[in-house]
């Protein structure tokens, strides 16, 4: 059985402070679906559940307010015996781990491009050609995961969206503005490409579009935590995915009588 400060999930067990669990000499996860990381035990392992009645042989010396019974999910020093760990003496887990499997589980937004003039009208060397993509996937996401007393708030809030035009690259700070028909021509918009070449040497005729949008990833801790926030950096969505014909328009010269 586990005494009080024997139960430890890493280098700080569970006290403050940054937690890192190895294995082997290797660092590993301090928190999987199987539990939580023992290094005492060799093992990662769990509460049972239910707890054993309070005459269970397996409480030996020790009273079932003053802790709980775990058992290892996998066989490590002690084999799957269970064993004691004594309230404030069970590991934390790491905050930074439950945030990425967090940030795993977000369903980012795939922009859906949008642009003006729209495909499949073609657009023009020289002309502005507006991008832009809902506003609604112009969005703050987050998602909270819980290991034992320890919950984890991802959130991921959009930052950019970099469009590659195979022409050229450019990136925008902002859903962009949305073309509605009817605008005036002097009409601005805050996210646009001006093509320079024909499409005509592309495939079909017509340059890919891509549209990435780049999220900025941060998490907090609430309850049982060894660090209290965080940054996962800039966090890229799927590709949106599009084309377009980029035509010259064509002067016309009348002879006059």
């Amino acid at each position: 059985m586990v005494s009080p400060g024997e139960g430890g999930g890493g280098e700080n067990g569970g006290g403050s402070g940054p937690t890192t669990c190895r294995r082997d000499g290797k660092v590993i996860p301090c928190t999987t679906e199987l539990g939580v990381w023992f290094s005492s035990q060799g093992c990662y392992a769990a509460p049972l559940s239910p707890q054993p009645p309070a005459d269970d042989p397996e409480w030996g010396d020790h009273d079932p307010s003053e802790g709980k019974i775990y058992y290892c999910a996998e066989d490590g020093v002690g084999g799957e015996v269970p064993f004691f760990v004594a309230n404030g003496a069970e590991p934390l887990p790491d905050p930074r781990a439950l945030a990425q499997s967090a940030l795993d589980q977000l369903k980012l937004e795939t922009p859906d491009i949008k642009l003006a003039p729209a495909p499949p009208l073609a657009t023009y060397v020289g002309l502005e050609t507006w991008l832009w993509i809902p506003e609604t996937q112009w969005r703050d996401l987050s998602l909270t995961v819980t290991a034992g007393n320890t919950s984890v708030t991802v959130v991921a809030a959009p930052k950019r969206v970099d469009w590659d035009l195979t022409a050229g690259t450019t990136s925008c700070y902002s859903a962009g503005r949305e073309w509605i028909k009817g605008m005036p021509s002097t009409a601005k918009t805050t996210c646009s490409y001006t093509f320079s070449k024909l499409s005509d040497d592309q495939p079909d005729e017509k340059y890919p579009i891509t549209a990435t949008l780049i999220y900025a990833a941060t998490w907090t801790c609430s309850g049982a935590c060894t660090l209290p926030n965080g940054d996962l950096g800039d966090v890229p969505s799927l590709q949106g995915a599009a084309a377009i014909e980029v035509n010259e328009r064509q002067s016309v010269n009348k002879r006059v009588p």
